[in-house]
């Protein structure tokens, strides 16, 4: 769900970019405005570390197409939802800077869909579902990191609809498709995930010891991604698809 460079080439992108560096400067300017402590900012650069490594690891979606995880929910529900659009923003950060991973002219749009999309509103979901329906957290986290996914899909289908002012439908239809799958296994991996944090590591400031080894963890959990990268799954991931099956490139 990376956008490469020179995929869109009308205002869409410069639009996400104004609205992405707005929402990033809420999320830091309320920030500033919280106490925040020392395992608060272990938990803000683990959780970034997670959510680097779960996005290097694809997986299988059946008809010759690939996924990996987004983490967007996850990161609301651990950071909070102005913690969790910095931290995905950093990540993508480093993805397009250091390693190519979506193009840097992009940067602003793949934040407006993946961060303020995926972790603004998916942890909106989120939280309107244990508010007014009473889920419990893992369910509603689940749920919530379902329609993320799709949510970003389909704002990525409309924008690339938008380049070329047709079949609207049939690209929406064929990114959907591919990314139901990817969506169902972001929803089981973001309740599981939530679980394994809540109940096997859970952030104390005043346990320093088990806060130097989950910072430890989270070193090794994105060295060991770095390790992957080169052996990672060459199939094509459900824009690449996409761009293959309407000749999308100009």
């Amino acid at each position: 769900m990376h956008v490469p460079n020179d995929l869109l080439n009308s205002l869409v992108p410069w639009i996400s970019l104004v609205f992405s560096v707005f929402a990033a400067q809420v999320s830091v300017k309320y920030l500033l405005q919280e106490k925040i402590s020392a395992s608060g900012v272990v938990r803000f650069l683990v959780i970034s570390c997670v959510i680097f490594a779960l996005q290097a690891f694809p997986f299988p979606l059946g008809m010759h197409v690939s996924g990996h995880l987004l983490g967007g929910v996850f990161a609301a529900a651990m950071l909070g939802i102005p913690g969790g659009i910095l931290s995905m923003a950093l990540v993508l950060m480093v993805q397009a800077f250091c390693f190519g991973e979506g193009g840097t002219v992009m940067l602003g749009l793949n934040t407006f869909n993946i961060a303020v999309l995926g972790v603004g509103v998916g942890g909106a979901i989120r939280d309107q579902l244990m508010r007014k329906l009473k889920f419990n957290d893992y369910i509603a986290s689940g749920a919530a990191a379902f329609f993320s996914v799709m949510l970003s899909a389909g704002m990525l289908s409309m924008e690339m609809a938008l380049e070329k002012y047709f079949r609207a439908a049939s690209i929406m239809s064929v990114m959907l498709g591919c990314s139901f799958i990817e969506a169902l296994v972001e929803s089981v991996a973001t309740a599981a995930l939530l679980w394994i944090f809540n109940s096997r590591f859970p952030f104390h400031a005043d346990n320093r010891n088990k806060l130097r080894r989950i910072c430890v963890a989270g070193t090794l959990l994105v060295l060991l991604a770095l390790c992957w990268l080169p052996h990672a799954s060459r199939l094509p991931s459900p824009l690449e698809y996409t761009i293959e099956r309407f000749h999308f490139y100009f």
